[in-house]
């Protein structure tokens, strides 16, 4: 430990040390070129293949799957599990093409929590109303994705919220009808669970 600077640095104890660190100004996040970013890294045809990608700071994010699929196909079934959804992310989703949706989200995200606070759980739920989509609020940490197209079924794990990318964040996607009904039959499950809860 005498090598190690401790100059600028607060200590507790041997236990825990703590640095303040100025923070940067947020980066402004663009979907469109996170989008370009993911396009450029993988195929037009993923095949049967699993893609493994980390995204640094301020670079792609969940959004940006979603996109690259709706623009080469219409999302027949979009089911996304997260704790929130960034307000842009509201706007993309209701650009693009999606027949039916379901977002399953943290309870943290609803009125009383997060997005009350930056004023858009609001427009989340009316775009949500609009477009016929299904909102389900449940003590929720998971990061997965279901996109259901006439042909594929994609899956995307994540440790990303459907929101801006302000850090690094890892990613796995496959077109993978098995594992896209094993996760799809505990949301199908999940949803019907919550909503007898609710008569």
């Amino acid at each position: 430990m005498d090598d190690f600077l401790f100059d600028d640095i607060n200590k507790l104890d041997v236990v825990g040390i703590c640095k303040k660190i100025v923070c940067t100004d947020r980066i402004n996040y663009i979907i469109e070129n996170g989008t370009a970013q993911l396009t450029s890294l993988i195929p037009d045809s993923i095949g049967a293949a699993e893609y493994r990608f980390i995204s640094g700071k301020g670079g792609f994010s969940s959004i940006n799957f979603i996109e690259w699929v709706a623009k080469k196909e219409t999302i027949k079934n979009l089911c996304v599990s997260t704790l929130a959804v960034g307000k842009k992310e509201i706007k993309k989703l209701a650009e693009l093409d999606i027949e039916k949706a379901i977002f399953i989200i943290g309870t943290i995200f609803g009125k009383r929590g997060l997005a009350e606070s930056y004023n858009y759980y609001d427009v989340f739920r009316e775009t949500c109303e609009d477009k016929n989509w299904d909102i389900i609020e449940t003590n929720n940490h998971s990061k997965i994705i279901l996109m259901q197209t006439k042909n594929h079924y994609y899956v995307l794990e994540t440790s990303s919220n459907l929101n801006e990318n302000p850090k690094m964040e890892q990613f796995c996607f496959c077109d993978n009808k098995e594992l896209y009904d094993f996760y799809n039959q505990f949301f199908i499950k999940l949803k019907e669970v919550i909503n007898a809860k609710r008569r």
